[in-house]
């Protein structure tokens, strides 16, 4: 999402400009478009998508999905801030590995600065 602060990009582009970290958590192309989706999904949007018909996905591909433009929103510009926690915004209900979070208190984030999960 750091990516997107002060510039447009293609799904494409977006993807690229932060593939290095993406190669480091494993990530293809199918699954960051999941999270492009999550990320830019009413009624709290991080990101907004112009031009979004649809996401590719295994089971088809989208041509159109190339021309839309991504840019951050108010509420994804307070998060990187530090101003908003998203998920006592939103909430979530996900497994990642052996973790499961719910809810919103969910207690784990992600450290930058120590590279690491921690509980809130």
């Amino acid at each position: 999402m750091e990516a997107a602060v002060g510039a447009e990009y293609t799904p494409h582009a977006l993807f690229g400009q932060v593939g290095e970290q993406l190669h480091i958590l494993g990530m293809g192309d199918l699954e960051y478009w999941r999270h492009l989706k999550n990320m830019s999904e009413a009624p709290y949007p991080l990101l907004h998508i112009q031009g979004l018909e649809d996401f590719p996905d295994f089971g088809h591909a989208v041509p159109s999905f190339a021309d839309c433009r991504i840019t951050l929103t108010a509420l994804g510009g307070k998060v990187l801030a530090g101003e908003e926690d998203y998920l006592s915004v939103k909430g979530k209900d996900e497994w990642y590995g052996g973790l499961h979070l719910e809810g919103k208190s969910a207690l784990w984030r992600w450290d930058t600065s120590s590279n690491r999960l921690i509980e809130r």
